[in-house]
């Protein structure tokens, strides 16, 4: 078998066997070494098995996809984690694309909340207050005045605010209000004029409000009779 070092005499009228060679003018029939083959009879020489390729004695077979060689391999090797072949009969392995994961030899592209860096044996997921699309290489921060879980980012309503890498949109205080949506901040109630979340409106004759002091309400103008 492959790797033995077997030998056996020649006799007139015989021919070596496949896995066996004999030089010119020998006796003997020898076994080829590992990393070689013979795969017919009368073989002279044996032939080095390619990178790429796994080999017994008698024959050379190509590596799977996922498996790669060198040259005189009597096993094919899988591709260790962050790398991949697309191929049979690699000599070498791939490095992982970005926004994918390679393990077991093969490439699958990281799913939409994940992301992964070049040569990456697994994808990781999205930190809090990020999100990614599938085939992502890193994960973006979500816009102000947006909300956003893993995959996707979607606007805050009126009347709510978010900051910069929300996963929230957050109601306006009282006094102060947004009037539209994707609101970074709420803006606050001016004297003379009466809010609630989304609207500001004038103080009607008669009535009145303070600035900075959050109302939601105008109040009423009590002024004394004259006498």
């Amino acid at each position: 078998s492959s790797g033995i070092n077997a030998e056996w005499p020649l006799r007139p009228g015989t021919i070596c066997q496949p896995g066996f060679y004999s030089p010119e003018g020998s006796t003997r029939c020898f076994s080829c070494e590992a990393g070689t083959f013979s795969p017919s009879t009368g073989a002279t020489v044996c032939t080095e098995c390619r990178a790429g390729y796994e080999c017994s004695s008698t024959t050379e077979i190509a590596c799977g996809v996922g498996y790669y060689s060198g040259a005189k391999s009597t096993d094919c090797l899988q591709c260790p984690g962050g790398t991949y072949t697309t191929t049979t009969g690699s000599s070498s392995c791939k490095v992982c694309i970005a926004g994918s994961e390679c393990k077991n030899g093969t490439m699958e592209v990281c799913k939409a909340g994940f992301y992964s860096p070049e040569g990456a044996a697994q994808c990781f997921q999205c930190e809090s207050g990020k999100y990614s699309a599938s085939n992502a290489s890193s994960c973006t921060v979500c816009t102000a005045g947006y909300r956003c879980n893993s995959t996707s980012q979607t606007i805050c309503q009126p009347g709510f605010y978010s900051p910069e890498g929300s996963t929230r949109c957050f109601s306006c205080e009282a006094g102060t209000f947004s009037p539209s949506t994707g609101a970074t901040v709420c803006t606050e109630c001016r004297a003379g004029y009466e809010c609630s979340s989304t609207t500001e409106i004038a103080c009607g004759v008669g009535y009145y409000s303070g600035a900075k002091t959050k109302s939601t309400d105008c109040d009423s103008a009590l002024i004394p009779l004259l006498r």
